[in-house]
């Protein structure tokens, strides 16, 4: 309560404005100030005075009271963004404390009191049925109605509210004392539209229309209200009986549904992929930047109105054909594309579409334009590490066997020379040394080629690396209807790796999974991969449930060149090379396989000797 006294002490200037801003009461400026000083020490722990400089100023109560009410709005907006909700509602309680001994009760207009007794009574003694009858269905209405029903006087005094409505605004019927104002509840902003309502018995029937009003704890609700005057015999307005239907569910909707709208816009534009929708013609209705850009045009603009079915290279291209089927029929759609786009740029994309409805009753397509010109050039040149890694083997390998012959000829033709032998024996003999020392430089220059000098190893979370392998290929996978599952352990401490090198692997062997599953029909596909720390190893498993290996070539697959696909369909390196990484990092790799249940590869790596990298 403290610092909402200070405060108020600190606004005091912005209270007397906002309180003028109500009320014509610049004659008063220095009364109020003492009012609004005096609730400030209230709120620190003082009493509130029981006589008060301001009220002498004023010859009328209801001018009184609307000042009072008028100070009150302006305190408690000043307070609303300086606390939270529990200490706003906890300082405006004692704010409505302290001005209830001091704001004196309004008379209800001599007119309405009759109306205010049967409200509060009932039909009185000795009844007849009928007015009993009427009295029942009147407090039926009154008590079982979701809405808040109320009554004031012509000057806007309350003299009824419905059990519902005190609900709604947080009052007991004891504090909702009679003679209370309309203005102690209506929100500043909506003061004028109510007293515009009140000027003119005729405004109002204009209904509905919406304002807010205070509870008893300072929250602002808002109502949409709808308001019938009651005129006497002469034609008089005498009462106005209002029905208040709470906004509050519907601000929430809407508030849910704009900030829905707007993440869903930003979610839009900051998409890495490109998103066009298209109606059942094929004419693009929307586009992001991403997408524009992909296409190469200048803007979203440029792509609106256009024909999807149009950009990939004209409209009799395989794509366009592809696309404008999926839009006839209503059905998905998953088409690569390597070409140029009607705006003239290279692109290498998939596209993914998806109707917007079911069937023929789709209402256009959602098309994802999916860049895969990153992606392709790392799988080209994954290849082509892979095949200059094999070149360096078969180099390395023939280099060797050249070597030993080579050395024999040298040492043999060395011993030759040492004996007594004709000049031009001797001559012969020194030119084969000379061409054999120059094969052994040659072989020398092969093995330098085809050595696989170490890398340098540093610590790198497995994890990590295995997801951001597993990302390249993913895409594609789920394309083919390959589920993919994951379990990552997370107490593998980081391993000392080469991160190219175990990237290159984990590539290997998804990608063997994706080609073993590719042939699967008639059942599910899975590929399931996981990480464990076991007996202070890390193990890696790619386990996939396709057709598996025959025994008979189980204790091959490892060996360089070996494959069971079609020649030109793979070059049967890429488990042997991943053998000699792995290998090279002091760890191994299992294979088990039982044919038509499918194949897990693990790969065992140590864990570090030391927390550091090593070079």
């Amino acid at each position: 309560m403290k610092r909402a006294a200070k405060c108020i002490h600190k606004k005091l200037n912005e209270i007397i404005e906002g309180t003028l801003q109500q009320v014509d009461a610049e004659a008063c400026e220095k009364e109020l100030r003492a009012l609004v000083e005096s609730v400030a020490l209230t709120l620190a722990g003082e009493t509130m005075p029981a006589k008060l400089p301001l009220r002498a100023k004023y010859e009328q109560d209801d001018a009184f009271v609307r000042t009072l009410c008028a100070v009150q709005a302006a305190v408690i907006e000043v307070l609303r963004p300086e606390l939270s909700e529990d200490k706003l509602r906890e300082a405006v309680l004692s704010v409505r404390d302290a001005f209830r001994g001091i704001t004196p009760g309004l008379p209800v207009m001599e007119s309405c009191r009759g109306l205010r007794t049967l409200l509060e009574e009932g039909p009185g003694k000795n009844p007849d049925d009928k007015c009993v009858l009427m009295w029942r269905l009147l407090e039926g209405v009154l008590t079982n109605t979701n809405e808040m029903i109320y009554a004031h006087d012509a000057n806007g005094v309350l003299f009824f509210i419905n059990a519902p409505g005190l609900e709604m605004l947080k009052y007991t019927p004891t504090e909702m004392r009679p003679g209370l104002s309309i203005y102690q509840f209506v929100v500043p902003e909506y003061i004028d539209l109510v007293e515009a309502r009140l000027e003119s018995p005729g405004a109002t029937i204009r209904s509905p229309y919406s304002i807010e009003v205070y509870a008893r704890d300072g929250c602002r609700i808002p109502f949409e209200i709808d308001t019938h005057p009651l005129f006497d015999d002469n034609g008089d307005m005498i009462a106005v009986v209002g029905v208040a239907r709470s906004l509050v569910l519907e601000r929430r909707l809407q508030e849910a549904i704009s900030r829905a709208n707007v993440n869903l816009e930003n979610l839009f534009e900051s998409l890495p992929i490109g998103v066009l929708l298209a109606n059942p013609d094929g004419c693009i209705t929307n586009a992001n930047q991403m997408a524009a850009s992909l296409l190469g045009a200048r803007d979203p603009n440029a792509v609106i109105g256009n024909s999807a079915i149009e950009l990939w290279g004209g409209e009799d291209s395989e794509t366009a054909a592809a696309l404008r089927e999926a839009l006839a029929r209503g059905r998905e759609l998953h088409q690569r594309f390597i070409g140029k786009t009607s705006h003239g740029t290279p692109l290498k994309c998939d596209i993914l579409a998806q109707p917007l409805g079911e069937g023929a009753k789709a209402q256009g397509q959602l098309i994802l334009i999916i860049d895969i010109s990153e992606q392709l050039e790392l799988q080209r040149s994954l290849l082509q590490s892979e095949k200059l890694y094999t070149l360096g083997e078969l180099v390395a390998g023939v280099a060797h066997e050249l070597n030993n012959p080579l050395t024999s000829i040298i040492g043999r033709a060395e011993l030759l020379m040492r004996g007594s032998l004709e000049t031009g024996t001797r001559d012969r003999l020194a030119q084969i040394t000379e061409d054999a020392e120059r094969c052994k430089r040659i072989v020398e220059n092969l093995l330098s080629f085809g050595s696989h000098h170490e890398a340098r190893k540093e610590l790198h979370d497995i994890n990590q690396i295995l997801a951001d392998t597993l990302q390249l290929r993913e895409y594609q996978m789920r394309i083919s209807g390959i589920a993919i599952e994951t379990e990552f352990d997370d107490a593998i401490p980081p391993l000392l790796v080469n991160l190219n090198e175990m990237r290159r692997v984990f590539f290997y062997l998804i990608n063997n999974a994706h080609q073993a599953l590719e042939s699967v029909r008639g059942r599910p596909r899975k590929l399931r991969i996981a990480t464990a720390l076991v007996n202070d190893t890390a193990q890696i498993r790619f386990e996939d449930n396709g057709h598996g290996i025959p025994a008979e070539i189980q204790s091959r697959i490892f060996d360089p060149f070996f494959t069971t696909r079609k020649i030109g369909e793979a070059t049967g390196l890429g488990l042997s090379v991943s053998y000699g990484i792995v290998n090279e990092h002091g760890g191994n790799i299992h294979m088990e396989s039982e044919e038509g249940q499918g194949a897990a590869f693990t790969v065992i790596l140590p864990l570090p000797d030391e927390p550091g990298p090593d070079a």
